[in-house]
């Protein structure tokens, strides 16, 4: 059961009838536990603008809050007004918010007073709420009277047994004891011999499910063994050699998984009798980062597949691959149209061939900052001939200006473009002209 939390209000006023400053102190007199739950530390409220406490608060009396009884110290602080310490118990059942002067019991006197005390050793309150004692008040005793029906007894230690009271009888001095049976009894050894002891302490012993217990009176022993053989315990013959291992085949059953070779590990195998095997064990995968490389060597076939070879370099998708720097690949771009965008950057080489299909407008992209950008272009005119090129205004001409490329149907013409500047501009010269 959960604590019930109870709102705590209240509205300080100074003698001014204004709002008053200050805060409250609620402080448990001792933890209070209820379920898991546990309220032990000191709550402070600060009063707001218009001097009104609000400030929620586990009540002390759930029915599964221990130990019952408790109360919170209370210690109000307000400016201008005596500091005031008092306690009141918060009630589970009594709704709220509840203002803390019904808490306190208040009767008046100025605003932010202590609560009610109802009696001091017998002295009530007088009309205006004061007790007034004496200094035998403070601190007395019990009277006889008071204790009806141990006074009668007399002088000596009262003991309760069987619903009534009665007086511990035997020797009262200091080298006796007051026991559980109510007698004065001397602690020394001879009260209990060595054979009641074992007798007590045989019979306190509890056997567990593997161990016997042998109490014997005439010896004056104890003796406490482990189970033989038969019972449900386990024989150390069950193992044969240095290694072997005890293993479950089944609910309530053993058996010996003898030992594997140097080198292997223990892995699950359901196939097994004892469902465990020895095998070499499986390394688990694993992926480093290039930054965690910092020395030794990186095997070829760890950086890419195909040969690495003296001839072979690695490509930029992780391919081993001869980069025909003399024989380079040609690319057949297939018909022109009336527009072509050649991509110089394409993985598919720098040497293209290339149908005139129209008369085509070309676009030249691709090239990369800080390198020479080659293109070899290879120009097969139509069956229809004729075909003419514009170039972008970038292609700067051998001579300054753009040749007439070959007219005849099926003639092949040769041009060569290369770039410095990422294709700002590119220096391009006819190279061949009417190859049939």
């Amino acid at each position: 059961m959960a604590f019930t939390f109870v709102t705590i209000t209240h509205t300080f006023e100074t003698a001014e009838d204004l709002a008053a400053a200050g805060t409250v102190q609620f402080t448990p007199v001792e933890p209070m536990y209820n379920d898991v739950t546990v309220v032990e530390k000191a709550v402070t409220a600060t009063l707001n603008a218009s001097g009104a406490l609000s400030q929620q608060l586990a009540a002390n009396t759930d029915p599964e809050t221990l130990p019952t009884g408790t109360t919170y110290r209370v210690t109000e602080k307000i400016v201008g007004q005596d500091q005031l310490t008092y306690y009141v118990q918060v009630p589970h059942n009594q709704g709220s918010p509840i203002d803390l002067r019904t808490l306190a019991g208040w009767q008046g006197g100025g605003t932010g007073g202590a609560g009610t005390v109802t009696a001091i050793n017998g002295e009530g309150p007088d009309g205006t709420g004061n007790v007034v004692v004496s200094a035998d008040d403070v601190g007395a005793q019990p009277a006889d009277a008071d204790l009806t029906g141990l006074a009668e007894l007399g002088d000596g230690v009262p003991v309760r047994a069987s619903g009534a009271w009665a007086v511990a009888t035997g020797t009262r001095n200091g080298t006796n004891f007051l026991r559980d049976d109510g007698t004065w009894q001397s602690a020394s050894g001879s009260s209990y011999t060595d054979e009641q002891v074992r007798d007590v302490i045989g019979t306190a012993l509890v056997a567990g499910s593997n161990v016997t217990l042998t109490v014997n009176d005439p010896g004056d022993t104890i003796t406490i063994a482990a189970a033989t053989s038969g019972s449900s315990g386990i024989p150390a013959s069950t193992v044969d050699a240095k290694g072997d291992l005890i293993v479950g085949t089944a609910d309530d059953t053993v058996a010996r998984r003898s030992v594997g070779t140097n080198g292997q590990a223990l892995l699950a195998d359901s196939a097994q009798t004892t469902g465990v095997a020895w095998g070499a064990p499986t390394p688990a995968a694993h992926n480093h980062a290039a930054s965690e490389i910092t020395s030794g060597t990186v095997a070829t076939a760890r950086l890419g597949s195909g040969t690495a070879s003296a001839t072979t370099f690695l490509r930029g998708d992780q391919a081993y691959a001869d980069p025909n720097l003399l024989s380079p690949p040609v690319h057949a771009v297939g018909n022109s149209g009336a527009s072509l965008t050649i991509d110089a950057s394409s993985a598919s080489g720098w040497v293209k061939t290339i149908t005139l299909t129209a008369n085509c407008t070309v676009t030249l992209t691709g090239a990369t900052s800080g390198r020479v950008t080659t293109l070899e272009l290879y120009l097969t005119q139509d069956g229809t001939g004729s075909r003419t090129v514009t170039w972008p205004a970038a292609v700067k001409w051998d001579g300054g200006a753009a040749p007439s490329l070959s007219t005849a149907a099926g003639a092949v013409d040769c041009v060569v473009l290369r770039t410095v500047n990422a294709g700002t501009s590119w220096l391009a010269n006819l190279a061949g002209k009417g190859y049939a």
